[in-house]
């Protein structure tokens, strides 16, 4: 297990914990609150791409459950918590949540690479000395998705009707080859792109963007103010770079229960390219990871609640 290796390269793994108690409670609620204020941003996101009327505190309980059950269930499965509670509760097809979920997705990664490679141009010294392939993994290949990312958005912007025509071909390809679920997830992608596509001025994709921004800057601060507080003389710049690094490995499907060491990995390795020493990067990851399932596990808790209670009032 990658857990237990981490751990056993530490001379005292009960560091961790030491750590953990050290924070004062004043700045864990602070933190958690920070945290909380994240919710909002996220909810108003999913309506904004959804276009559909739902009430902002009725869309923050499905997110509250989805960053739960996200952050505990392996392979990003928690995702699809989203996609049933919209279905169950909003009558929102499946299908459409799905494909909101990719469109959220998109932008986040986009915004990820974005901090990366801002951070990663401080430490490109740094990282042209430890080897050229970290310079080229964790500064030009950040460039190069960006590049590749907005180059896409520019042409869903400019040229909607090449865009729809593309997605109709394989809509029919789809239909062909008797690939139901393909062709609603396809349909419901291709209609979030045209109602997006042909607003005037993309007033919703600018809401989009940035509630987008809000949520990820939101969820950073948090993070940072916490590792900040653990008194490690960890700068910033570094903080935004690993957890830029630990966020977009997290993205993709590869998690394990938990997350533990799909977590850790990346974010050791981020800061040792920077030369921070071993222990206070072990020590960093798994204190922060344990402090972020403890808030997931309120923020889950605050959801079930909030969601018994609509219940009742529906009743």
């Amino acid at each position: 297990m990658v857990v237990f290796f981490l751990l056993s390269k530490l001379n005292d793994p009960s560091n961790i914990v030491d750590t953990v108690r050290r924070i004062p409670i004043k700045i864990l609620l602070f933190a958690f609150v920070i945290y909380f204020l994240s919710l909002p941003f996220k909810a108003m996101r999913f309506r904004l791409i959804l276009g559909v009327n739902v009430k902002l505190h009725r869309l923050v309980s499905i997110v509250s459950l989805q960053t739960f059950w996200t952050n505990i269930l392996p392979m990003r499965t928690g995702e699809f918590s989203y996609v049933y509670l919209l279905r169950r509760d909003e009558k929102v097809p499946a299908a459409k949540g799905i494909a909101s979920l990719l469109s959220a997705s998109i932008i986040d990664i986009l915004l990820i690479l974005l901090a990366m490679s801002a951070t990663a141009w401080g430490f490109r010294l740094e990282l042209l000395e430890q080897s050229n392939l970290s310079y080229w993994l964790l500064f030009v290949l950040p460039l190069i998705g960006i590049s590749v990312i907005l180059s896409a958005g520019i042409v869903l912007l400019l040229l909607p009707n090449a865009v729809c025509g593309g997605v109709k071909w394989v809509e029919s390809l789809s239909s062909r080859i008797r690939m139901a679920v393909l062709v609603r997830l396809v349909e419901s992608f291709a209609g979030l792109l045209r109602e997006v596509t042909t607003l005037p001025f993309n007033w919703q994709l600018l809401g989009i963007i940035g509630c987008s921004i809000a949520n990820l800057g939101l969820r950073f601060i948090m993070q940072c103010y916490l590792v900040t507080s653990m008194q490690m003389n960890l700068g910033i710049l570094e903080i935004i770079f690993a957890l830029s690094l630990t966020s977009f490995f997290n993205m993709f499907p590869i998690q394990t229960v938990g997350n533990f060491g799909t977590v850790e990995v990346p974010w050791i390795l981020a800061f040792t390219v920077l030369g921070i020493s071993r222990d206070n990067a072990i020590i960093s990851a798994f204190s922060l990871h344990i402090l972020t399932l403890l808030f997931s596990l309120l923020l889950g808790a605050y959801g079930a609640i909030s969601k018994s209670a609509l219940f009742r009032k529906t009743d």
